[in-house]
């Protein structure tokens, strides 16, 4: 009976570090951030986790919030994710990398009525939360967090994104950046939600959040957006046909209610603060200074527009 004791530990240590972990052939896969993602996505992200953890804590994705997540992001250094539109099969693939203590992680999940260690069609096993909605997968290095069977729509069953050409320089220095594919019916259907009459020919469309703190008042984010239209002479109209609207815009922020739910409107003279610039076919804009409330709330807006603009 001793002995069986004494081998109940080592059973459980064997059977919690041999299921949900991620397939050996992944790591050769993964040659930068995207490269596990698969293509077809409606919005692709990258975060400098560790820099943008305030503004991270503050937000949710796809009605996830962070905030509860402290322990995964302290863990976490970078993370790359893909989203697609209502109604699109998976909504979103999130690949963490970082440091992950798998067996405390397994031996957590194994004894939670909230997980159940789950089946890939891949051979392998993952973590299926029903309450939460998403399946997980990890190894030591890396973790993959989807609204289904995360082993499965990693890049390798279907082919790899492919990330824009100027895209890894746009984002150099920031702690968030993202880029839509095919963006032109979304950059317009969201101009068309904040009342702005302008249709614009984007071939791409870049975003990314900037760091800076303000002796004063602590954390501030800005946004950056980059444009490529179709030709020079295009772009050159929407800058007249831009600088034109702003003009009419309120010079201050607005204030939502505490009880209202954010509107986009709210925050349109502080995405449009600064002047539209044009250098040949790109345009650039930058926002004003945003407090991590503020930013953390034109997100929560944002996503109520989602099924729209994704």
């Amino acid at each position: 009976m001793r002995r069986i004791m004494h081998a109940i530990p080592l059973a459980l240590i064997l059977l919690l570090s041999a299921c949900a972990t991620i397939p050996k052939n992944t790591a050769e896969l993964y040659t930068d951030d995207f490269s596990l993602l698969p293509e077809g996505g409606s919005m692709y992200l990258w975060a400098d986790v560790i820099e943008a953890k305030p503004l991270l804590e503050s937000i949710s994705f796809d009605d996830l919030t962070l905030k509860n997540a402290g322990a995964i992001l302290d863990r976490t250094a970078t993370a790359a994710a893909v989203f697609s539109g209502a109604g699109k099969g998976e909504r979103f693939l999130i690949n963490l990398s970082g440091k992950y203590p798998t067996f405390r992680a397994g031996f957590s999940m194994a004894f939670s009525r909230d997980w159940k260690k789950t089946k890939s069609q891949t051979g392998n096993s993952y973590w299926k939360s029903s309450k939460f909605g998403i399946g997980v997968a990890l190894d030591s290095k890396r973790a993959f967090v989807s609204t289904g069977d995360p082993l499965t729509a990693i890049a390798g069953a279907s082919p790899a994104v492919r990330v824009p050409a100027s895209f890894n320089e746009f984002r150099r220095g920031a702690v968030m950046a993202g880029w839509i594919p095919n963006p032109q019916e979304a950059v317009n259907d969201f101009l068309l939600a904040m009342g702005i009459p302008i249709q614009v020919p984007a071939e791409d469309f870049y975003f990314n959040i900037i760091k800076n703190r303000n002796p004063e008042t602590g954390i501030e984010w800005e946004l950056l957006f980059h444009i490529r239209t179709t030709t020079s002479v295009q772009a050159r109209a929407i800058v007249t046909l831009f600088n034109l609207a702003r003009a009419f815009m309120a010079p201050a922020m607005l204030q939502p209610e505490p009880d209202d739910e954010p509107d986009l409107l709210d925050f349109l003279p502080a995405l449009f603060a600064n002047s539209l610039q044009r250098d040949d076919d790109v345009l650039t804009l930058r926002s004003a200074a945003m407090s991590t409330k503020e930013l953390a709330l034109l997100f929560n807006a944002i996503s109520l527009y989602s099924n729209m603009i994704l």
